[in-house]
């Protein structure tokens, strides 16, 4: 198996610890707004914003190191490697950090822990159990099914696609929302947390957005965005996040899933020309929290929850101020964490 290296992405190291800022932000909004509920329409409304692309950029950007991982690697390491590092990260959430999270909230005290375990697993509803790791469960099941399918002889050709025209991607866009409908109607059926698929209504852009980081590294479609793209994207995006809102149907609302690649597509076609143009030097320092933004992703929950429960709830000042108080220790002390796991294990973002 051939060895491929990419050379380091500066802008999007600088995407990836600034995203986690905003994933940091918004489980900070979900926790609070449970002790305002004044400010719940506020809250929302700002959460709702950041959760049209944060997750989705992440699993674009996992995407994009597939198949350089996978050359360098080889298929049963590349699995091997996916399966302990990820597969690490879920069991550790659901022996541990789940475990303690449990008993901090006091979650149905009587039955115990290990009852609530059993009885989630038991109703496939695993969301609870994997908690924040589901990103990582999401990711672990794309890569594997990706690797299964994969060619590797076709990946050390000379790719030259050219980017989707606007068209095309407004087409694919479209073409997406049957899925998105479909996906919709399940998490109906099946409840959101089935199978740890959390929120499974967004699961086909989740799962498209991946694969287009994958042709995207093999296409270099990144250094092919330029203004026109950016612009495009936040024109894309804007339009359709005011749809579902009913800002331009004016009391037409429609449930988020629909129209989610058209936001998803639009504010990263947006975000990577802002990046690659204004964002695009790094330091040892960014490079670092990078490289570690997701080791601590697991204890994101704990860090939260035990400091609105112990500490902040405590205060008497405004909901905002607040929310600004907790934002700024949680990230704080994610990064701290993130990066002592990162020097501890040495382990290579």
């Amino acid at each position: 198996m051939g060895k491929n290296s990419i050379t380091r992405i500066h802008y999007l190291d600088n995407i990836k610890w600034l995203l986690t800022i905003v994933m940091m932000m918004h489980y900070v909004f979900i926790y609070t707004q449970e002790m305002y509920p004044k400010y719940k329409e506020n809250f929302d409304n700002v959460s709702s914003l950041d959760q049209t692309f944060f997750i989705d950029f992440f699993f674009l950007i996992s995407g994009y190191f597939v198949i350089p991982s996978y050359l360098k690697k080889g298929q049963k390491l590349f699995n091997k490697d996916k399966i302990i590092r990820l597969g690490s990260v879920i069991l550790f959430t659901i022996f541990i950090v789940n475990y303690i999270h449990y008993h901090i909230s006091k979650q149905n005290d009587s039955i115990g822990y290990q009852v609530w375990l059993f009885d989630h697993l038991v109703n496939l509803q695993w969301k609870n159990i994997i908690g924040s790791s589901w990103f990582c469960w999401m990711l672990l099941i794309f890569t594997l099914i990706w690797s299964q399918f994969s060619k590797n002889k076709s990946f050390n050709k000379n790719h030259c696609l050219p980017l989707p025209t606007y068209t095309h991607m407004l087409f694919f866009c479209f073409f997406m929302i049957p899925f998105n409908f479909i996906a919709l109607l399940l998490s109906y059926k099946c409840n959101n947390d089935f199978l740890g698929m959390y929120n499974i209504k967004y699961f086909p852009t989740y799962a498209s957005v991946f694969y287009l980081g994958i042709i995207s590294y093999q296409n270099k479609w990144f250094d092919k965005i330029d203004f026109k793209y950016g612009f495009f994207g936040f024109i894309l995006f804007s339009f359709f996040y005011c749809l579902e809102n009913g800002w331009i149907l004016i009391g037409c609302h429609f449930n988020n899933a629909i129209f989610r690649t058209f936001c998803s597509v639009g504010m990263i076609l947006f975000l990577l020309y802002v990046f690659k143009i204004y964002f695009y030097q790094s330091n040892k320092m960014t490079r670092m929290l990078s490289k570690s933004s997701y080791l601590a992703c697991a204890f994101s929950f704990i860090l939260i929850v035990t400091l609105i429960h112990f500490f902040i709830q405590h205060f008497s000042i405004h909901p905002w101020l607040l929310l600004l108080l907790t934002s700024t220790v949680v990230i704080i002390s994610y990064f701290i964490l993130s990066i002592s796991l990162y020097r501890l294990t040495n382990v290579r973002g």
